[in-house]
């Protein structure tokens, strides 16, 4: 893992491993960790949008970018969406916009 990694605490001892310059998807990822049942498909799908955002403006390159959506992943499996249900709604906020 590169030194520039970090992993950060959300919750019960989950980690997810963000680039250290990127503190913003801190609060992205934590935002998605945290959702509720019925606000899970709605996080991720904001959390993409953010993401994808980022990369539009050139605030993150391809492999934070790569990154990122992993990280997100990784936090909305922890919520317990399905794989389908976190591949149909990332597709989709990518195609927003």
């Amino acid at each position: 893992m590169p030194e520039w990694y970090i992993s950060i605490c959300a919750v019960g001892g989950q980690h997810f491993l963000i680039p250290i310059e990127l503190t913003r998807l801190k609060g992205i990822i934590e935002a998605v960790v945290l959702a509720r049942k019925g606000k899970r498909n709605q996080l991720t799908f904001w959390g993409a949008c953010k993401i994808r955002s980022m990369l539009v403006k050139g605030e993150l390159d391809a492999a934070d970018g790569a990154s990122a959506y992993a990280a997100l992943i990784q936090a909305s499996r922890y919520t317990g969406l399905s794989e389908r249900e976190i591949t149909r709604t990332i597709a989709s906020a990518t195609r927003a916009g």
